[in-house]
Protein backbone atom coordinates (compact mmCIF):
# COMPACT_ATOMS: atom_id res chain seq x y z
CA UNK A 1 0.00 0.00 0.00
CA UNK A 2 1.56 2.97 -1.30
CA UNK A 3 -0.53 6.22 -1.66
CA UNK A 4 0.40 9.42 -0.96
CA UNK A 5 1.61 8.99 2.85
CA UNK A 6 0.16 11.69 5.26
CA UNK A 7 -2.70 12.23 3.18
CA UNK A 8 -3.98 8.48 2.46
CA UNK A 9 -2.11 5.18 3.61
CA UNK A 10 -2.16 6.13 7.13
CA UNK A 11 -5.72 7.63 7.31
CA UNK A 12 -6.26 4.09 5.09
CA UNK A 13 -4.99 2.36 8.19
CA UNK A 14 -6.69 4.05 11.42
CA UNK A 15 -10.32 3.16 9.09
CA UNK A 16 -8.85 -0.47 8.47
CA UNK A 17 -8.81 -0.81 12.25
CA UNK A 18 -12.10 -0.45 12.38
CA UNK A 19 -12.94 -3.43 10.82
CA UNK A 20 -10.44 -6.02 11.72
CA UNK A 21 -7.94 -6.24 14.68
CA UNK A 22 -5.65 -8.29 12.19
CA UNK A 23 -4.17 -6.12 9.05
CA UNK A 24 -1.09 -6.06 7.41
CA UNK A 25 -0.12 -3.58 5.69
CA UNK A 26 3.36 -2.67 3.39
CA UNK A 27 4.49 1.10 3.52
CA UNK A 28 7.61 3.26 4.35
CA UNK A 29 8.83 3.02 7.62
CA UNK A 30 9.62 7.18 8.28
CA UNK A 31 9.00 8.27 11.97
CA UNK A 32 8.52 4.81 13.20
CA UNK A 33 12.71 4.71 12.01
CA UNK A 34 13.08 8.11 12.99
CA UNK A 35 14.08 8.64 16.82
CA UNK A 36 13.81 11.93 16.90
CA UNK A 37 10.45 11.37 15.22
CA UNK A 38 8.81 12.77 18.65
CA UNK A 39 10.29 16.14 19.07
CA UNK A 40 9.72 17.10 15.17
CA UNK A 41 6.60 19.48 15.15
CA UNK A 42 6.15 18.69 11.52
CA UNK A 43 6.64 14.54 12.19
CA UNK A 44 3.34 12.22 11.55
CA UNK A 45 4.39 10.69 15.30
CA UNK A 46 1.86 12.99 17.35
CA UNK A 47 -0.82 12.40 14.71
CA UNK A 48 -0.60 9.02 14.27
CA UNK A 49 1.43 7.47 17.28
CA UNK A 50 -1.59 6.00 19.10
CA UNK A 51 -1.77 3.51 16.05
CA UNK A 52 -1.67 0.26 17.70
CA UNK A 53 0.89 -1.54 14.79
CA UNK A 54 4.11 -2.30 15.07
CA UNK A 55 6.92 -3.34 12.22
CA UNK A 56 7.12 -7.22 11.87
CA UNK A 57 9.91 -7.11 9.52
CA UNK A 58 12.21 -4.54 7.79
CA UNK A 59 13.03 -3.98 4.22
CA UNK A 60 16.28 -2.18 3.62
CA UNK A 61 16.02 0.88 1.27
CA UNK A 62 19.06 -0.98 -1.13
CA UNK A 63 17.01 -4.42 -1.10
CA UNK A 64 13.71 -2.51 -1.99
CA UNK A 65 14.96 -0.30 -4.98
CA UNK A 66 16.10 -3.68 -6.37
CA UNK A 67 13.58 -5.49 -6.02
CA UNK A 68 11.19 -2.80 -7.12
CA UNK A 69 13.09 -1.56 -9.74
CA UNK A 70 12.73 1.99 -8.79
CA UNK A 71 15.01 4.90 -6.60
CA UNK A 72 13.50 4.26 -2.95
CA UNK A 73 14.85 6.26 -0.61
CA UNK A 74 13.79 4.95 2.96
CA UNK A 75 13.19 1.44 4.11
CA UNK A 76 10.24 -0.30 3.91
CA UNK A 77 8.25 -2.24 6.80
CA UNK A 78 5.67 -4.94 6.89
CA UNK A 79 3.30 -3.52 9.38
CA UNK A 80 0.74 -6.16 11.29
CA UNK A 81 -1.28 -5.13 14.39
CA UNK A 82 -1.18 -8.89 15.21
CA UNK A 83 1.05 -8.88 18.29
CA UNK A 84 1.64 -12.21 18.13
CA UNK A 85 4.86 -11.13 15.00
CA UNK A 86 7.51 -9.56 17.54
CA UNK A 87 8.54 -6.29 16.43
CA UNK A 88 12.25 -5.64 14.63
CA UNK A 89 14.35 -2.91 16.07
CA UNK A 90 14.01 0.07 13.69
CA UNK A 91 17.36 2.55 14.64
CA UNK A 92 20.52 2.06 16.76
CA UNK A 93 19.15 2.90 20.43
CA UNK A 94 22.62 1.92 21.73
CA UNK A 95 24.55 4.74 19.17
CA UNK A 96 21.84 7.31 19.65
CA UNK A 97 21.84 7.41 22.90
CA UNK A 98 25.58 8.00 23.02
CA UNK A 99 25.43 10.77 20.49
CA UNK A 100 22.07 12.49 21.20
CA UNK A 101 24.17 15.07 23.66
CA UNK A 102 25.67 16.37 20.67
CA UNK A 103 22.70 16.65 17.93
CA UNK A 104 23.29 20.47 17.79
CA UNK A 105 25.63 21.40 15.12
CA UNK A 106 25.38 24.85 14.57
CA UNK A 107 23.66 25.52 10.61
CA UNK A 108 24.05 28.88 9.07
CA UNK A 109 23.20 30.30 5.72
CA UNK A 110 26.28 31.64 3.95
CA UNK A 111 26.77 35.27 3.60
CA UNK A 112 29.27 36.50 1.70
CA UNK A 113 29.28 39.84 3.40
CA UNK A 114 29.52 38.14 7.36
CA UNK A 115 31.62 35.36 6.22
CA UNK A 116 34.89 36.77 4.49
CA UNK A 117 37.25 36.19 6.77
CA UNK A 118 35.76 33.11 8.30
CA UNK A 119 36.40 29.08 7.02
CA UNK A 120 32.44 28.18 5.78
CA UNK A 121 32.32 24.22 5.63
CA UNK A 122 28.91 23.92 3.10
CA UNK A 123 26.50 20.85 4.36
CA UNK A 124 23.93 19.46 1.67
CA UNK A 125 20.46 19.89 2.01
CA UNK A 126 19.33 15.89 1.21
CA UNK A 127 21.83 12.95 -0.12
CA UNK A 128 22.42 12.17 -3.53
CA UNK A 129 20.79 8.44 -4.25
CA UNK A 130 20.29 6.16 -6.63
CA UNK A 131 19.07 2.84 -7.40
CA UNK A 132 22.06 0.73 -6.75
CA UNK A 133 23.66 2.82 -4.19
CA UNK A 134 23.16 5.09 -1.33
CA UNK A 135 25.76 7.60 0.06
CA UNK A 136 25.67 9.23 3.53
CA UNK A 137 28.12 11.86 2.70
CA UNK A 138 26.75 15.21 3.87
CA UNK A 139 29.89 17.61 2.30
CA UNK A 140 29.89 18.83 -1.16
CA UNK A 141 32.93 16.48 -2.86
CA UNK A 142 33.66 19.48 -5.28
CA UNK A 143 32.66 22.55 -3.08
CA UNK A 144 34.89 22.47 -0.01
CA UNK A 145 35.75 24.99 2.60
CA UNK A 146 35.07 28.51 1.13
CA UNK A 147 37.03 31.34 2.63
CA UNK A 148 37.03 35.28 1.22
CA UNK A 149 34.27 34.08 -1.82
CA UNK A 150 36.46 30.74 -2.82
CA UNK A 151 36.85 27.22 -2.44
CA UNK A 152 40.61 25.95 -1.86
CA UNK A 153 41.18 25.06 -5.03
CA UNK A 154 40.70 28.66 -6.25
CA UNK A 155 37.52 28.67 -7.83
CA UNK A 156 34.48 30.61 -6.68
CA UNK A 157 31.27 29.17 -5.73
CA UNK A 158 29.57 30.03 -8.92
CA UNK A 159 32.50 28.74 -11.08
CA UNK A 160 32.74 25.48 -8.67
CA UNK A 161 29.04 24.95 -9.05
CA UNK A 162 28.72 25.88 -13.09
CA UNK A 163 31.96 23.41 -13.72
CA UNK A 164 29.59 20.62 -11.19
CA UNK A 165 26.33 21.81 -12.86
CA UNK A 166 25.17 17.73 -13.28
CA UNK A 167 25.32 16.87 -9.77
CA UNK A 168 24.00 20.63 -8.33
CA UNK A 169 20.39 20.08 -9.34
CA UNK A 170 19.88 24.18 -9.24
CA UNK A 171 22.48 24.96 -6.25
CA UNK A 172 23.62 28.65 -6.12
CA UNK A 173 26.06 30.81 -3.93
CA UNK A 174 22.81 32.06 -2.04
CA UNK A 175 21.55 29.25 -0.93
CA UNK A 176 24.45 27.21 0.78
CA UNK A 177 24.12 25.94 4.34
CA UNK A 178 27.03 25.28 6.72
CA UNK A 179 28.81 25.53 9.66
CA UNK A 180 31.38 28.75 10.23
CA UNK A 181 34.98 27.96 11.78
CA UNK A 182 37.39 31.02 13.01
CA UNK A 183 40.65 28.73 11.82
CA UNK A 184 41.40 26.42 8.56
CA UNK A 185 42.06 24.21 10.86
CA UNK A 186 38.95 23.32 12.81
CA UNK A 187 37.36 23.55 9.30
CA UNK A 188 39.57 20.77 7.74
CA UNK A 189 39.09 18.64 10.88
CA UNK A 190 35.28 19.22 10.96
CA UNK A 191 35.28 18.30 7.42
CA UNK A 192 37.32 15.16 7.17
CA UNK A 193 35.26 14.32 10.67
CA UNK A 194 31.59 13.91 8.25
CA UNK A 195 33.64 12.02 6.34
CA UNK A 196 34.65 9.07 8.70
CA UNK A 197 32.51 6.07 8.75
CA UNK A 198 30.86 6.39 12.21
CA UNK A 199 30.03 10.13 11.55
CA UNK A 200 28.57 8.64 8.33
CA UNK A 201 26.43 5.77 10.45
CA UNK A 202 24.80 8.32 12.66
CA UNK A 203 23.76 10.28 9.62
CA UNK A 204 22.17 6.72 8.41
CA UNK A 205 20.34 6.57 12.19
CA UNK A 206 19.04 10.19 12.02
CA UNK A 207 17.67 9.32 8.47
CA UNK A 208 14.40 8.51 7.16
CA UNK A 209 14.86 9.95 4.07
CA UNK A 210 17.26 11.82 1.11
CA UNK A 211 16.71 15.33 3.18
CA UNK A 212 19.36 16.31 5.34
CA UNK A 213 18.15 17.84 8.62
CA UNK A 214 21.06 20.13 10.11
CA UNK A 215 19.73 20.58 13.12
CA UNK A 216 20.22 16.95 14.13
CA UNK A 217 23.64 16.21 12.84
CA UNK A 218 26.65 15.07 15.40
CA UNK A 219 28.58 17.98 16.49
CA UNK A 220 31.51 17.59 18.71
CA UNK A 221 32.75 19.65 21.18
CA UNK A 222 36.23 20.95 19.88
CA UNK A 223 37.67 20.31 16.27
CA UNK A 224 41.45 21.51 17.41
CA UNK A 225 42.28 17.80 16.71
CA UNK A 226 40.40 15.31 14.29
CA UNK A 227 37.91 13.29 14.59
CA UNK A 228 38.18 9.87 12.95
CA UNK A 229 36.51 6.59 13.76
CA UNK A 230 39.28 5.69 16.21
CA UNK A 231 38.93 8.73 18.47
CA UNK A 232 35.01 8.67 17.72
CA UNK A 233 34.76 5.36 19.13
CA UNK A 234 37.05 5.71 22.25
CA UNK A 235 35.37 8.57 22.81
CA UNK A 236 31.61 6.89 22.51
CA UNK A 237 33.06 3.94 24.01
CA UNK A 238 32.10 2.13 21.39
CA UNK A 239 32.64 -1.87 21.42
CA UNK A 240 34.71 -4.23 18.66
CA UNK A 241 31.32 -5.93 18.22
CA UNK A 242 29.80 -2.75 17.40
CA UNK A 243 32.12 -0.81 15.43
CA UNK A 244 32.29 -3.96 13.11
CA UNK A 245 28.36 -3.75 13.10
CA UNK A 246 28.51 0.09 12.05
CA UNK A 247 31.43 -0.91 9.08
CA UNK A 248 30.02 -3.45 7.86
CA UNK A 249 26.69 -1.23 7.29
CA UNK A 250 29.00 1.84 5.98
CA UNK A 251 31.85 0.81 3.98
CA UNK A 252 29.34 -0.94 1.03
CA UNK A 253 28.27 2.84 0.95
CA UNK A 254 31.27 4.47 0.31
Amino acid sequence: MNPPYGDLHLPILVQSLKISTNVISLQPVRWLQDPLSSFKSFSDYKKFSYLSVHVAHLISKNIASEQFDAVITMDLGIYTTNHNFPSVQLYDTEVFAKIKPFLSTPIVLYQESLHQEQYFVPIRDFLPVNRIKHRYEVCYSYLDIIHKGKIQSGLTIQEAIIQNKQVTQGMDNKKILGVVFQTLNEAQNFRTSTFSTFYQYCVLTLMTDVHVYHKWLPYMLDYEEPWIDERFYQYFKISKKKQKEIETKILPHK
